[in-house]
């Protein structure tokens, strides 16, 4: 059995805009948000991940935060993240 494989995770420009926001407004769930966006790069698809496509999913993290991603076989791109309100 092989290991899976480990993709880079990249960022959209607007999300890094975003989330340099977040961090004035919530540091530690911020912290929390990026810990869980680093594991996708070993686990793309963790529980709770919704699919919407081949390519496409949405995954809640920490009941607060909404991380929509594309996956392709080398990365993980993080097209949008949203603090839910």
């Amino acid at each position: 059995m092989s290991a899976a494989a480990h993709r880079d995770v990249v960022y959209e420009d607007v999300v890094t805009i975003a989330l340099s926001r977040y961090l004035r407004e919530d540091p530690k769930g911020l912290a929390i948000l990026m810990d869980a966006i680093d594991t996708l790069a070993d686990d793309p698809h963790p529980p709770g991940t919704a699919r919407f496509g081949p390519t496409v999913c949405r995954w809640h993290v920490d009941g607060r935060w909404r991380v929509m991603y594309d996956v392709t076989a080398t990365e993980v791109r993080i097209g949008q993240v949203v603090l839910i309100l």
